[in-house]
């Protein structure tokens, strides 16, 4: 489990919650931090209720569903404390091709991005929320590519942003990171050299791993482009 956090007049929380896992620490952790913004990937949609309940509006985008019982639909979330106007584009397959989680990789998921405009203190910001699909070794294959191209695509039409999610890419070993960040500043400091927990990650416990992904894999980022700059970054484990 990672999170990310940053200030620019905002507060901004980006956080992988890996499903139904980690409710108990989750959300006490959101109710102490109070941020104005919360980026959240691999998340239940029925977790919107839980964070209007802590005074939150909500936008979801669908990615799979999970065969569990009951099964549940997971995707993104946008949350934000004022109201905020959002739009969801999708970078491969659509909301309405969302299917049964199959396997790690599987091309049958969807993959969104929110982009929503946020007033905080009478000041505005855009804030986009995304997860690109995952590869077997942290580096990129010919679906990570063609779908970061589109991401990229889309998001080269709005204006200035803060983009933040999970985004499969490690910083020195995916080639895909170079392309990013021609267009955005990563703002998590290099002395953070992996944003993968080893005691909530389920391949925690794993001997069968072929690379060093706790110690070297940055995957989950806070990108700004100007007029944003981050400020106060810090990753918050154990969440």
């Amino acid at each position: 489990m990672k999170v990310c956090y940053t200030a620019l007049r905002m507060k901004l929380i980006s956080l992988n919650i890996e499903g139904e896992e980690h409710p108990e620490t989750v959300f006490p952790f959101l109710q102490t931090e109070a941020a104005d913004v919360v980026c959240l990937q691999e998340a239940p949609e029925e977790w919107c209720e839980e964070l209007h309940a802590l005074g939150y509006h909500t936008t979801f985008a669908p990615m799979l569903i999970r065969d569990t019982q009951p099964e549940y639909t997971e995707g993104i979330i946008l949350a934000s404390k004022e109201a905020h106007n959002a739009t969801t584009y999708y970078y491969r397959r659509s909301a309405e091709d969302i299917t049964v989680y199959v396997k790690r990789g599987d091309t049958t998921i969807a993959h969104p991005v929110i982009i929503a405009s946020v007033l905080v203190e009478n000041e505005h910001f855009v804030v986009a929320g995304t997860h690109v699909m995952v590869t077997m070794d942290g580096r990129a294959d010919d679906q990570q590519r063609l779908g970061v191209q589109k991401l990229l695509s889309i998001l080269a039409d709005q204006e200035p942003h803060v983009l933040c999610g999970d985004f499969n890419m490690p910083r020195g070993v995916n080639e895909l990171y170079a392309d990013v960040t021609k267009f955005y500043i990563d703002a998590i400091p290099p002395e953070y050299p992996s944003s993968l927990d080893k005691n909530l990650h389920r391949l925690g416990q794993s001997d069968a791993l072929n690379e060093p992904i706790f110690e070297s894999y940055m995957v989950d980022y806070i990108f700004t482009q100007l007029p944003y700059h981050a400020t106060d970054v810090r990753l918050q484990f154990g969440v």
